[in-house]
């Protein structure tokens, strides 16, 4: 009896494994058209288990300007994600209310007291090389926003997204309009397609 017992606990540790290992991918899955600056594959899989380890949302912080095209990145991720889409997150940071240099510290207090024990995924645009231009790049940890410009702020969030626009901070404001949308697109689309997924999926184990 305590052999069928013990069987019985390692097939149900199994299938749970499976499951998250499941989640995983499918979670990679939607996210590897999105990283073109590839981590290497088991540090990828290790932050999609961080992302999808809970059914608690991550809060969402969209970073920068509306004033400069190339500094719009964030704003515009924001708007789709809230206006568009409606992913089942907090969202910071949108056109009508973009998060910037000057509302960073103030907004960053505000999530830590009304988000407590909630994790944080940050997005930004970048500067690079030329050759990256146009390249995302998701990873496990915060950024320095701002860095590229000189400011000198905390590095925030538990998880990033960035793409680089351009190939030096004085080049911000050439950066067309057009193509932040299209990057916003595919990072609001990959952002809301596995959130909405892991969301349902917490939904129907919660009614279950």
């Amino acid at each position: 009896m305590r052999l069928k017992i013990e069987q019985k606990q390692m097939n149900n540790n199994e299938t749970a494994l499976n499951k998250k290992l499941f989640k995983a991918v499918y979670f990679f899955a939607f996210w590897q058209q999105l990283v073109i600056v590839q981590t290497e594959y088991l540090k990828f899989l290790s932050l999609a288990h961080q992302m999808l380890a809970s059914c608690e949302m991550p809060v969402i912080l969209c970073i920068g300007s509306d004033k400069v095209t190339g500094d719009a990145l964030g704003p515009v991720v924001g708007h789709i994600l809230t206006k568009e889409m409606n992913v089942p997150s907090f969202v910071y940071g949108t056109l009508s209310r973009p998060v910037n240099a000057l509302n960073l510290l103030e907004t960053i207090a505000f999530i830590k007291h009304k988000h407590r024990d909630k994790k944080l995924l940050v997005i930004d645009s970048s500067v690079g090389s030329s050759e990256d231009i146009g390249k995302i790049s998701i990873k496990y940890g915060g950024i320095y926003p701002g860095a590229a410009s000189g400011k000198n702020l905390p590095k925030i969030g538990d998880f990033s997204i960035t793409a680089t626009v351009c190939s030096s901070a004085s080049l911000l404001g050439c950066v067309s309009l057009g193509f932040i949308f299209k990057i916003s697109k595919q990072i609001a689309s990959a952002i809301s397609s596995s959130l909405s997924m892991h969301h349902s999926e917490c939904t129907m184990h919660n009614v279950g």
